[in-house]
């Protein structure tokens, strides 16, 4: 009998522990459900945020863009009056940042330089933003060469943007030493900044942020400029920059020169941190909504306060 009761309760005391693990299991998956549908809210609330920012942004340039038109109709007199005068003078006049035409669609890179000041030896364009936007790319000469291509947290280029080259990976692509779900870091620290390493100075990567500014509060066309194709962006206050269609490397190859542009902002996707946040252009498509993949090498265009 006594050993009847002793295991008796030895069963009790198992199927107790049982239902203890299995609890804590429904537990430990209510919580993560639970922080899924936090997570998933929020980025839900972040699309809406840029969606509404952007319609706001775009009333605002059609209000100022219809105002312009009314303006342009009242002094049509007048202008047509100079055009006259210009075109029988002998002294024509010409823009240093002219659209390319039909019969010369390409524009030259002396045609578009151009800047208005420096920082630590790099320099920079004021195109009425919250942020002073590079001529060029890191490690290009001039704006319209390519530059080098970082890895999204990486501080120089190399010959290999394999995911086994990494240097945050930890194993598969979900895991990660930094910027992962284990310290839900969303945005690089000045430290893990190529712009900042390379550049010196207030030179750091633009933020997603800043980058749906540029793209909502300037004009974007498709040109050439010194035989590279990529958009002209242009300030309402008339500046520009050119931003070359790089293209990327995939571990050891370097494709889509010319005819796609990738370019790394500061901040990575919250709810796939294997993806940076960016820019993908190409001529008929520029897109935010996208993700980089981190290990790639991508273009970074600098910005400074």
């Amino acid at each position: 009998m006594e050993a009847e009761r002793k295991a008796a309760a030895e069963a009790e005391a198992k199927r107790q522990e049982e239902l203890r693990l299995e609890l804590e299991m429904e537990e430990a998956e209510r919580k993560r459900v639970a922080e899924e549908e936090i997570k998933r809210k929020e980025a839900l609330q972040k699309e809406l945020d840029a969606l509404e920012y952007e319609k706001k942004h775009l009333e605002e340039k059609d209000a100022k863009n219809k105002k312009t038109i009314r303006w342009a109709l009242g002094g049509f007199v007048a202008v047509m009056a100079v055009v006259f005068i210009i075109a029988f003078s002998n002294r024509p006049s010409y823009s240093d940042f002219s659209s390319p035409s039909e019969d010369d669609d390409e524009m030259s890179v002396a045609q578009f330089l151009g800047y208005q000041g420096s920082e630590n030896g790099h320099q920079w364009v004021d195109l009425g933003l919250s942020v002073k936007w590079a001529t060029c790319n890191v490690g290009a000469p001039s704006p319209d060469e390519p530059g080098d291509y970082f890895a999204w947290g990486e501080l120089s280029p190399k010959s290999d943007y394999s995911w086994d080259s990494y240097k945050w990976r930890l194993g598969s692509s979900d895991k990660l030493k930094k910027y992962g779900n284990a310290d839900r870091k969303t945005s690089l620290e000045v430290s893990d900044d190529a712009a900042r390493y390379n550049w010196g100075g207030s030179w750091r990567m633009p933020s997603s942020d800043e980058w749906l500014e540029l793209y909502v509060e300037c004009t974007w066309s498709w040109v050439v400029i010194g035989g590279k194709n990529g958009y002209l962006v242009k300030g309402d206050n008339g500046n520009s920059i050119f931003l070359p269609a790089a293209g990327s490397y995939y571990e050891t190859s370097l494709s889509d020169v010319n005819s796609y542009g990738y370019y790394l902002s500061s901040t990575r996707i919250d709810t796939q941190p294997y993806l940076a946040g960016g820019v993908h252009l190409s001529s008929d498509d520029i897109r935010l909504d996208g993700g980089l993949f981190r290990s790639n090498g991508f273009s970074i265009r600098p910005v400074a306060e």
